[in-house]
């Protein structure tokens, strides 16, 4: 029995290392539960998974609507300081009885949230051999009840969390309660490592891997995507486009090669919009192409020139910084331009930059670049999600 903790949608557009991981343990005879949480861009009827035998994806239905001020409108959570300014507000209004009923409310709320865990986490703790794997310090109150019902904990690091952490959130004090009392950890870089082997000397460097047989159709001829721009090279990028990514980055080289298309493909967080709006407005070159199926993204992929790593340069990323997305480009046979990350030295054919004028270099000798797939498909056999899984079933 293993339960994986994740709050990233497993859905048709989302195929990350916990996604595989959950497909991988629930094949191998596992019985999985995937714990996904509220999400604006989650669509339940673009749920990836069903046909997974073993594999139950839940969502706790008492979770979105722990906070009566938690919706803005349907989809759209408020942040925390507006539930604060709103509190504030009733109570200087001294509009006491609301208050009180909204104390109430949001308790009961809290108490159905916690029982829905319980239960479902009950039913599988029947096993002798159960495990728990988190890749986010989210619900660490669970680990208490993890630990009394015999779930060996796994904590699974695979960013570095840091400029995520603030007073409120105090989230590096969570995973580092989570570090000290999993079984053992895994860490998707040496330096995550290193911090990790501070409170738990079972820590061990696991990296991302590639799903191999499903890119590697990318070089195989197929129809054209009708959305794709024609007449000029397809400078490409497929993940989730939001802060994590250099705007910046993205005007400069936008606009010094007006004879290259730049064609973005994933959900956009609506946080990164206006940043988006005006890179496009200056630039008639850039093409936002929206979410695809995971299935589908061979297509779009083949007729990709070259792909695109435009991260913001963070030392928390370009020290950390492990994307599976490298991975998954190299097995279409497509080279990588990539701000500098250290944890990708001496991959084939990806070209890293330490500026903007760097990265704007590379994205043009990677059009010239002479592919050896023979050289690509060698490194990446060892680096499968298979062998990965491998590795982490040894550990356990």
């Amino acid at each position: 029995r293993s339960i994986l903790i994740n709050p990233i949608p497993f859905n048709v557009s989302t195929y990350n290392r916990i996604h595989h991981f959950a497909e991988l343990f629930s094949k191998d005879g596992n019985r999985v539960l995937f714990v996904n949480f509220p999400n604006v861009h989650f669509d339940k009827e673009k749920e990836r998974g069903k046909s997974i035998p073993n594999l139950e994806i839940w969502h706790n239905p008492y979770e979105f609507d722990l906070n009566p001020f938690n919706r803005l409108k349907k989809g759209t959570r408020l942040e925390s300081k507006i539930d604060s300014l709103a509190i504030r507000i009733l109570r200087r209004l001294q509009i006491l009885k609301v208050f009180n009923f909204l104390k109430t409310t949001h308790q009961e709320k809290t108490q159905d949230v916690q029982k829905a865990y319980i239960r479902k986490f009950n039913d599988y703790s029947t096993s002798d051999e159960k495990f728990v794997l988190y890749q986010f310090p989210l619900l660490v109150e669970y680990v208490p009840f993890f630990k009394k019902k015999g779930f060996k904990l796994i904590y699974d690091s695979v960013d570095d969390i840091s400029y995520w952490d603030s007073p409120t959130t105090q989230i590096l004090a969570k995973e580092e309660y989570l570090i000290k009392n999993s079984d053992f950890v895994l860490a998707t870089a040496k330096c995550l490592q290193e911090r990790a082997l501070k409170f738990n000397k079972n820590t061990y460097y696991l990296t991302n891997g590639a799903e191999f047989h499903h890119f590697i159709k990318a070089r195989e001829k197929c129809t054209r995507p009708s959305d794709l721009p024609s007449g000029n090279p397809i400078i490409g990028f497929f993940g989730l486009i939001a802060e994590h990514l250099d705007a910046k980055l993205l005007n400069y080289v936008i606009s010094k090669r007006p004879n290259y298309n730049f064609v973005f493909i994933g959900n956009i967080d609506p946080a990164f919009n206006d940043k988006l709006k005006q890179i496009k407005s200056k630039n008639e070159n850039f093409f936002l192409l929206g979410a695809k199926k995971y299935e589908d993204l061979p297509q779009y992929i083949h007729y990709f020139d070259t792909t695109l790593i435009p991260f913001v340069s963070l030392k928390q990323v370009t020290d950390s910084g492990h994307p599976v997305k490298i991975y998954e480009a190299l097995a279409g046979g497509k080279p990588v331009v990539s701000i500098f990350l250290r944890e990708m030295l001496g991959f084939p054919y990806v070209y890293m930059s330490k500026n903007y004028e760097e990265f704007l270099k590379n994205i043009d000798i990677s059009l010239s670049a002479k592919i050896d797939l023979d050289k690509i498909d060698k490194f990446l056999k060892e680096n499968t999600w298979e062998a990965r899984f491998e590795q982490l079933k040894d550990y356990l």
